[in-house]
């Protein structure tokens, strides 16, 4: 594959340095800067589906209890994990109780 055929004008760099097996000091930087972007943006979007999660899973609860949600339940969706938040949004539709979706 030739360095043309890549969309990404930093990987066609790359990629042509790597040709020459020469890396220029800047170009190494505009890497590093490139590769942080992308952990960035995967870490905020996580984030964002997270906290969009626990909007989704406080407004159920409010609906079907028909009562704001206590502050140690709010507190404790705040300290699960994605996969533990998928478990409570699921058990939400076969509870009876918030202890019964907590615990």
């Amino acid at each position: 594959m030739d360095k043309k055929t890549y969309p990404n004008k930093l990987w066609q760099k790359i990629m042509d340095s790597i040709a020459k097996q020469d890396i220029d000091p800047e170009l190494l930087s505009e890497i590093k800067d490139e590769a942080a972007w992308e952990k960035a943006k995967k870490r905020f979007v996580t984030e964002g589906r997270r906290e969009g999660i626990i909007d989704s899973i406080q407004k159920q609860l409010s609906l079907k209890f028909k009562s704001n949600i206590p502050e140690k339940y709010k507190s404790k969706l705040e300290t699960m994990t994605l996969e533990q938040l998928e478990i409570v949004s699921e058990k939400i539709i076969t509870s009876d109780t918030l202890e019964d979706i907590f615990n």
